[in-house]
């Protein structure tokens, strides 16, 4: 306990976690200021495995489109008239209840409207497919989406570590200066308790 209270009284602690702080806030804004992520400017847009990573996400994105394209059909009207609907309530908490409850019954009742009416028309078998299938498109179009803002923030990142210019290398030097001055706290090791 008395480490814990001594922690932050070391002079030599406090200068080196300011340090740290500033050049955080320095990277953070530049960052900011690009549009970048500590990720993309971190990368090694040099290598080969960057290309491969991504012929593999667009494959992936080729592969679940089919799929994903069902799940917005199926969701697109529910979805509009929760959201609709949530507009109504004037307190944010019953907002959020209506869109949850909203969206829990108004896709249960097309799931099992789609699964009642493919299983009239195709059998049972393909009813509770048809029904189960609902929510899986819908999982996949959520995930597609995900997966093209990624896919679009690393060609961000790519073009940006491409074409370098003297924005990137002031970025990278903040980078090595926040590196540098976490090793320094590192190296500090915190400040060390009273003796008994």
């Amino acid at each position: 306990m008395e480490a814990l209270t001594a922690a932050g009284t070391s002079e030599e602690w406090q200068r080196a976690t300011d340090t740290l702080h500033g050049a955080y806030r320095a990277y953070r804004s530049d960052l900011d200021m690009m549009g970048l992520s500590d990720a993309q400017v971190a990368a090694d847009y040099g290598s080969g495995r960057l290309r491969w990573r991504f012929l593999w996400a667009a494959a992936k994105v080729v592969g679940a489109l089919p799929f994903a394209i069902v799940g917005m059909v199926i969701h697109v009207v529910p979805y509009t008239a929760v959201k609709m609907a949530s507009r109504v309530p004037n307190n944010n908490g019953i907002r959020a209840t209506v869109k949850l409850l909203g969206c829990f019954f108004m896709f249960t009742a097309v799931y099992a409207a789609l699964g009642v009416v493919a299983g009239v028309s195709l059998g049972a078998l393909v009813g509770l497919l048809v029904a189960a299938g609902g929510p899986a498109c819908g999982y996949l179009a959520v995930r597609l989406m995900e997966r093209l803002r990624r896919i679009e923030t690393a060609r961000q990142g790519y073009r940006s570590g491409r074409d370098g210019g003297p924005m990137l290398e002031s970025v990278l030097a903040r980078r090595s200066a926040v590196v540098d001055a976490a090793s320094a706290v590192m190296a500090v090791g915190g400040p060390t308790p009273p003796g008994p």
